[in-house]
């Protein structure tokens, strides 16, 4: 075996034993109400009001709720009370120093949110969108192991496990906490079998990885920094019953 592992997102949701880790997946709703806003901090608003597009600023604005309604209920506080910070790469992180490792990603209409208590944690969502340059884009960013796994399906397969890597890549550099600014060649997933197969940066134990269909083309790879198996718990919101 490899240094590092994975598990099927479906495989460690019925693993009874491991690191838990909660995610849920978000119906994000219609509209916003100014009540709902009232947890949110200066910073979040001010950045809300930056964003021109009136559906991008209900995305945010709704997954800001979100996130803080579910990590006051972990914690056992008010969402309002809740105050955030960000490391050098922008991952953000509860101010106060301790609590749970949280991960936020949205997609149109929805959202993921990945909370861990025993280890770090990443989480991509996406909603099924055409690929343009997908092949220019994997050839060139992509490691080459990636990139020979890739190369020689057809366009159907292509597209399909170009965008299962994507996500599960996307979500190990939000849990290495340095986005885009790692670069997508330091590491190497195997893309059909879920699992890393290299990884240039020292990172604590191994790198676990799991991914699931949500239903509906839309899909969540998730990666936790850790060397034990994973227990997923997985719930579903929906901000227009709220």
């Amino acid at each position: 075996m490899s240094a590092y592992d994975s598990q099927n997102m479906d495989d460690a949701h019925a693993t009874q034993s491991g690191v838990p880790v909660k995610l849920w997946h978000v119906r994000l709703p219609d509209c916003v109400r100014s009540r709902d806003c009232a947890a949110l901090d200066g910073r979040e608003r001010a950045r809300a009001e930056a964003i021109g597009d009136p559906a991008r600023r209900r995305q945010y604005l709704a997954s800001r709720i979100i996130m803080r309604r579910v990590l006051a209920e972990e914690l056992g506080r008010a969402a309002s009370d809740l105050q955030f910070t960000a490391g050098p790469h922008g991952r953000p992180a509860l101010a106060c120093g301790s609590g749970p490792s949280f991960n936020l990603s949205h997609s149109g209409a929805h959202a993921a949110l990945a909370v861990c208590h025993a280890a770090t944690v990443g989480v991509d969502m996406e909603e099924p969108r055409p690929l343009h340059g997908a092949r220019r884009i994997a050839r060139r960013f992509f490691a080459p192991e990636e990139w020979r796994a890739l190369e020689n399906l057809d366009e159907n397969a292509f597209d399909n496990a170009f965008r299962r890597l994507w996500m599960l890549k996307e979500a190990y550099i939000k849990a290495d906490g340095r986005g885009f600014a790692c670069s997508l060649r330091d590491f190497a997933i195997d893309h059909s079998r879920v699992r890393m197969l290299r990884c240039n940066r020292r990172v604590p134990g191994r790198v676990m990885l799991a991914y699931k269909s949500v239903g509906s083309g839309l899909d969540t790879a998730l990666a936790v920094l850790t060397d034990a198996a994973l227990r997923i718990e997985c719930e579903h919101v929906d901000m227009r019953d709220l």
